[in-house]
């Protein structure tokens, strides 16, 4: 009865959920008979052990028990998250891509746990959410995380509001204060061509590519893995950046040089694992069993090797010498800028590259000066009211 998923045919993984990959990205799907007749829906998962998480919530809907009507008091939350994600993943959804993906991790690995799944919607306070917070805090997760956790929530909450199961938003009964900051803790690192290059090096042939495209393309982590082969042209010498942060950042631009020779050996040794790794609509850096690349893998990947040579401590041992932050993945998209400001590009030009709205953003936020621009800048100081060079 199971098919080959290999071959773009549905294969049975559970009772009742069936899984096939077509380009290289895994569809599942649930699968019951009631009264004799057949009866399937798509289940909006990213990987098996979350299809295997939203199956119940997908079940009800077939089997009619527990689905979100009009006004539907006793909806628990994990069928409210099921109607809410199938609404966004449709025509009427306003989430951008990435956004999307990353509430739909979050709810289902950290507030969906907490919460419960079969919590009612309308039994939900605003206690409820402050010891969410608590809980995610004292598991020691970042600010960011835990603020796209109560992200998460609230839009699912606010779908519920929309379809009148719900009186309120508990989440925005919070107190000012009380919703934790996504600011970044820390402070962006610049770094020269000669730190960029050890880094490149001390780089898996898994993520240097990645890493390289985080650089020369100045992309964003979530960009640069949302990235598919028919995103890049290599006639052209162009590269489309879909799935962003906001519509502005949806953009073509130009490839570099380099990136180009870089993306084509990759996709050569891509190529040699199968022929469906290199099809138009494959990710260009899946794992290595063609799943999406997580995020935290390929911040963890540069961080250790920004350790390995020097640059910051590891978190788990002081082995490295510089007593420095680790080096992150958007550190590598302030440095394109930082070095671009260095060999004279203007601001205009680097927020084109970027793809800022306002050019405003380039210039107090990714200005950043390198060590090795910072040498040069001693020197011009040296030269004011007349000194010595």
């Amino acid at each position: 009865m199971a098919n080959t998923s290999s071959q773009g045919s549905w294969e049975t993984i559970s009772p009742n959920l069936r899984e096939r990959v077509r380009g290289g990205k895994a569809e599942y799907q649930a699968i019951v008979r009631v009264n004799g007749e057949q009866r399937t829906k798509k289940v909006v998962a990213c990987n098996r052990t979350e299809a295997k998480k939203a199956l119940p919530a997908v079940l009800a809907l077939l089997n009619g028990s527990n689905g979100v009507a009009v006004g539907d008091r006793s909806v628990t939350l994990e069928a409210l998250y099921e109607a809410w994600a199938e609404r966004e993943y449709g025509p009427n959804g306003k989430l951008a891509a990435n956004t999307l993906m990353r509430h739909k991790g979050v709810f289902l690995k950290h507030v969906l746990p907490i919460l419960k799944p079969h919590t009612k919607g309308a039994d939900l306070t605003v206690g409820h959410v402050r010891r969410m917070i608590d809980k995610l805090t004292t598991k020691g997760l970042s600010g960011a995380t835990v603020h796209a956790c109560v992200s998460a929530l609230s839009c699912v909450l606010s779908y519920g509001v929309r379809n009148e199961s719900l009186s309120r938003n508990v989440v925005r009964d919070l107190e000012r204060g009380e919703r934790p900051s996504a600011a970044r803790t820390t402070d962006p690192r610049y770094l020269s061509m000669e730190q960029i290059g050890r880094l490149f090096a001390a780089l898996s042939i898994e993520f240097r590519p990645v890493a390289e495209t985080l650089f020369f393309a100045g992309l964003r982590i979530s960009e640069a893995l949302s990235l598919r082969w028919k995103d890049i042209d290599f006639e052209s010498n162009t590269l489309d950046v879909r799935g962003t942060k906001t519509k502005a950042s949806a953009a073509r631009i130009p490839l570099h040089p380099q990136l180009a020779q870089v993306l084509k050996a990759h996709r050569a040794d891509a190529g040699r694992i199968g022929l469906q790794r290199i099809a138009a609509d494959a990710l260009v850096f899946p794992t290595a069993s063609g799943k999406p690349q997580s995020r935290r893998n390929a911040l963890r990947a540069i961080a250790n090797a920004g350790c390995r040579i020097g640059l910051s401590v590891s978190a788990k041992a002081n082995e490295c010498e510089a007593d420095e932050q680790p080096v992150g993945c958007h550190d590598l998209r302030h440095s394109l800028a930082a070095n671009a400001f260095e060999i004279g590009l203007t601001d205009v030009e680097i927020a084109r590259v970027l793809r800022h709205a306002n050019v405003n953003v380039t210039r107090t936020t990714y200005a950043g000066i390198t060590e090795s621009g910072l040498a040069g800048l001693s020197t011009k100081l040296a030269g004011v009211g007349g000194g010595a060079a």
